[in-house]
């Protein structure tokens, strides 16, 4: 890839040769205007003199390639330019956006065409080897391997997220194909059904496609990225045999010798590689064809690698046929699918230093203790962490463990370390105890639990998750002198008294309870200032922030980030976790790093975070703040944070900023709320009381691929609604986006497909996206308890962290009686009540945002939320699965004006009755919307004048929606 500086020569002097240029990663393409005489290869030799001359300038070291450099000119000897480049790029974007079936299919084609016209226009042979002698020969604007490597990329990205919407073929199917040129009717609605493909059907093209993907590997070994993906698209053991059976010669004796040895050896070092790392890993089984075994793949594979490992140990010579990097990939692929034979031992000293590393690793999972502790501690954190060895006691030498053993783990791994105590403690001697206790592995017997930060930080339900408990402790740690800070502080010398209270989830940390005690100091390493802290400022505020993040990740674990990893039981292996002091140099600071998306935690402890454990480099355009000015804003946030705080309902209300999603323009800007409300079906009531025993709706393939079906179909038919809607009401905007808000309804996504379908509709349209989730187990809390919820999608983008997608998780308290007959039973949970601040206008100190706050169904029947929401939010949406539509609507009328905003309900299409309210005068303006009839899966939009909001009641010219306000409701105060 050209670096930024060439790009900027290539804009200033592509002026001078009368150029354009475009690229495709490493590729580009100059087109020139030339005299008509010119000779083809003295315009190449000044156009690479050109570009190597501006390498010099920008770039040093590069170099221009000139065997790949080609020019062709336009109408020369019949030859016209095949712009395979623009196709890439329409390809490019409709794979990253969301597609349902039919446009699933479409695509699937498309890649499929670019794949054989880029053979047709091949750019490596001449016209007459590709058999074009006829009146115009065209040549592709891609090299044939580049665009041989899209392709490949993009069919599989669209072959993982189309397979699982479709259909299964049926017999009845099958039959009318038979049958339907005798019935006009049955013709047209096989034609319809035709236009999409079937999981079989899908399954046949991606078998073909892998074949080609073989094929054009086989006459390019050297573009070993094709056959990876080809088997990762079909890993059939089909395949896999006659592929192996052209690389085998590569090691078995007598084999070719020379270049055609390497390139075997190298393609099948490439294979195991792939093996262990890509082959097959999905996390929903739906994503592989039908009919292909992978554990039949792996088997074979595994049975390969076997082989290659027992020859390499019995021959007396083994360098010249198995060289270190063949031998480097079977090592790890083995110990990935956990099949290392016990033979290893006998290794010695086989494949010399580059292979040494790996001997003493396999050495050590089969049994054998490492003569160093510095390599058992490294070997024991890449096992556990790398390779997903559950059993960690399995790794533990018989004669047990030594202190010196424990200290160094914990001060590479602390995670690690703990886990390992924790299955050993019970049998350990004083002296590995007493080493414990002094890392921070244990807690004295001396100390109260209740009081000790460590040890409230360490409870499932931690009380600092509240924000309010935070920042109590946030303050009273900026408060200290900074000589407390000169010696290094750690969690064990703070305590607090914590009680349960109304309205705080996790427990009330008590403000003035907070004191410094004089145990002895555990686990100091992890609390040492780095090393860039010179002064003793800089030492305090990074002494503050860990012991923050501390607080808010429980102990020995204050520098890893929260991950909630599902991945297919046929994939092993991961990215093993670095040292604990890389994780702290290259924090991140951000609050899905700290938890699950319900956690109670605003924007403003993120960026105190960032403020205090910011290292230098980061965060170059935002200035530093001083500790006083940091201490002066928490104490503003608390007192926002007490007063804020429900006065009936004693709920949490927490703020997050919803911003302009992208850079935004330099000019002053405002913007509209465009909403869009989706009445979505399935899942409907009657699914979920089908499956009453399995209310995540993770057991009934059929069923799932409906669902995932009918939501790519939705988000599909947004886009065309969004088209329509622009021609009878266009919006006049400076962003240039359709749509700023979507909202589904109760309990409408499956936490399967937010990634896969939701994901790239916020980032291709940059909206805010809110949807009730499929009841779901939150792992986090104790008992793993199945919730109900909606999920806000936040794009957001920011200088130190650009763009992002916040995941706010708005919990529900109040089930119905239809969910308590559930089987698990589901429990409430709401743990804040969020309040999502759209920033509408770039004049932020005169405009306040406009508020948005949400409710799960029948949590919006509860009046003191509704109370405390009244003078706190501008719009309250309600994502509801409920069948007693006239019920609704009444409490929406009376929502309305007794909140004096505007209430948007979102039902399941099932019932209907999704609507609009807003507290207008005029009677026959009250309701914008109200969407009638069942079943009606059916899409609404209703633009919103942010500015109308905020100053009602007054009456402003062309404010949307159209209406005057009535008087508020008694009581009532303007937010």
């Amino acid at each position: 890839m050209l670096c930024n500086p060439l790009w900027y020569w290539l804009l200033q002097e592509s002026t001078k040769f009368r150029a354009t240029f475009k690229y495709y990663v490493d590729d580009i393409r100059l087109v020139l205007r030339i005299p008509r005489d010119s000779d083809e290869e003295e315009v190449k030799a000044k156009v690479i003199d050109w570009l190597q001359d501006l390498l010099n300038k920008t770039a040093h070291g590069l170099l221009v390639e000139k065997s790949k450099t080609k020019v062709t000119v336009e109408g020369r000897e019949r030859r016209f330019l095949v712009q395979q480049s623009k196709i890439a790029n329409r390809i490019q974007g409709a794979v990253s956006g969301v597609f349902d079936m039919l446009h699933g299919t479409d695509l699937i084609g498309a890649i499929e065409g670019f794949f054989h016209t880029q053979k047709r226009y091949s750019t490596e042979q001449t016209p007459e080897d590709n058999g074009r002698t006829g009146f115009l020969v065209g040549t592709s604007d891609m090299r044939d391997d580049t665009a041989a490597r899209f392709a490949a990329g993009k069919f599989r990205r669209t072959f993982r997220s189309l397979r699982p919407l479709l259909a299964v073929d049926s017999a009845h199917d099958e039959a009318l194909n038979d049958d339907h040129k005798n019935d006009d009717d049955e013709k047209g609605s096989v034609l319809s059904d035709n236009l999409v493909l079937s999981k079989q059907q899908l399954d046949e093209r991606a078998r073909l496609f892998a074949a080609l993907l073989i094929e054009e590997w086989t006459t390019n070994p050297g573009n070993v990225r094709l056959l990876r993906i080809a088997l990762d698209i079909y890993p059939d053991v089909d395949f896999l045999n006659q592929i192996l059976a052209i690389l085998r010669p590569g090691w078995q004796p007598q084999g070719p010798r020379g270049p055609r040895k390497e390139v075997r050896t190298y393609c099948l070092a490439e294979l195991f590689r792939a093996g262990a790392t890509e082959t097959g890993a999905v996390r929903d089984e739906e994503c592989l064809p039908e009919g292909v075994s992978i554990d039949e793949y792996h088997h074979r594979l595994t049975a390969e690698a076997t082989e290659i490992l027992e020859n390499f140990i019995s021959t007396q010579s083994p360098g010249t046929r198995f060289p270190w990097y063949l031998m480097q990939q079977v090592f790890i692929y083995l110990i990935a699918r956990d099949k290392f034979p016990a033979a290893v031992l006998t290794l010695g000293s086989k494949g010399g230093h580059l292979m040494s590393r790996y001997r003493r690793f396999s050495n050590f999972l089969a049994g054998h203790t490492p003569l160093t502790i510095e390599e058992r501690v490294i070997f024991l954190i890449i096992a556990k962490t790398g390779f997903r060895l559950l059993d960690i006691d399995q790794l533990v030498p018989d004669t047990g463990i030594l202190d010196k053993f424990l200290t160094r783990l914990h001060g590479v791994s602390p995670p690690v370390a703990t886990e390992l105590w924790s299955g050993y403690q019970k049998t350990a001697s004083k002296r590995l105890k007493k080493t414990a206790f002094r890392l921070g592995l244990n807690v004295r017997e001396s100390i109260k639990p209740e009081k000790n930060l460590a040890a409230l930080s360490a409870k499932p339900e931690n009380p600092f998750f509240e924000e309010e408990n935070f920042l109590a402790l946030a303050e009273w740690l900026l408060s200290q002198p900074i000589e407390t800070f000169k010696d290094i502080v750690t969690p064990w010398q703070i305590n607090c008294d914590a009680t349960s209270s109304k309205g705080y989830r996790f427990g009330k940390i008590d403000p003035s309870s907070f004191v410094f005690t004089d145990k002895a100091q555990w686990a100091t390493h992890l609390f040492e200032p780095p090393d860039w802290c010179e002064s003793y400022e800089e030492r305090q505020r990074a002494q503050i922030g860990q012991l923050l993040r501390f607080a808010l990740r429980g102990p020995n674990d204050l520098y890893g980030n929260f991950i909630n990893d599902q991945t297919s039981q046929h994939f092993q292996y991961k990215k093993p976790v670095s040292h604990w002091e890389q994780q702290r140099y290259s924090g991140f600071q951000g609050r899905s790093a700290f938890g699950p998306p319900w956690l109670p935690l605003s924007s403003f402890t993120e960026e105190l975070l960032f403020q205090l454990l910011r290292w230098p480099g980061a965060g170059v355009s935002t200035a530093q703040k001083e500790l006083i000015q940091l201490g002066f804003e928490v104490k503003q946030r608390l007192e926002k944070l007490r007063i804020q705080r429900g006065e009936v309902s004693s709920v949490t209300f927490l703020e997050q900023k919803a911003t302009w999603p992208s850079r935004p323009p330099k000019e002053p800007w405002n913007r509209l709320l465009r909403v869009g409300v989706v009445q979505s079906i399935i899942p409907n009531f009657d699914d979920y009381r089908a499956h009453a025993n399995d209310p995540e709706l993770l057991n009934d393939p059929t069923f799932r691929s409906r669902q995932r079906g009918h939501l790519a179909a939705m988000i599909e038919g947004v886009s065309q609604m969004l088209r329509i809607r622009d021609t009878h009401r266009l919006q006049e905007r400076c962003d240039g986006r359709v749509i700023d808000l979507l909202v589904f309804p109760e309990l409408a996504i499956h936490p399967l497909d937010i990634d896969p379908i939701i994901v790239p509709f916020v980032r291709t349209h940059q909206c805010i996206v809110l949807f009730g989730q499929v009841y779901h187990k939150e792992t986090s809390l104790p008992g793993s308890p199945l919730i109900n919820s909606c999920l806000w999608m936040i794009p957001q983008w920011s200088p130190a962290a650009g763009f992002q997608i916040r995941r706010i998780e708005q919990g529900k308290q109040n089930l119905t009686v239809d969910e308590e007959g559930l089987s698990p039973a589901p429990v409430g949970f709401r743990p804040v009540q969020w309040l999502v601040e759209y920033q509408w206008h770039s004049d932020k100190e005169n405009h306040r945002p406009l508020v948005l706050s949400a409710s799960v169904c029948y949590d919006a029947t509860d009046l003191a939320l509704a109370s405390d929401l009244r003078t706190r939010s501008d719009l309250y949406f309600v994502c509801a699965l409920n069948r007693d539509v006239g019920t609704f609507d009444r409490m929406s009328e009376g929502l309305h004006y007794h909140m004096f905003q505007g209430v948007i309900v979102v039902n399941n299409g099932q019932f209907g009755g999704s609507s609009f309210f807003m507290p207008y005068s005029e009677t026959h303006r009250r309701q914008v919307f109200h969407l009638h009839g069942q079943p009606q899966a059916t899409i609404a939009f209703a633009e919103i004048s942010p500015r109308k909001f905020l100053e009602r009641p007054s009456n402003l010219e062309n404010g949307l929606p159209e209406g005057a306000w009535k008087a508020p409701p008694a009581g009532w105060e303007a937010g």
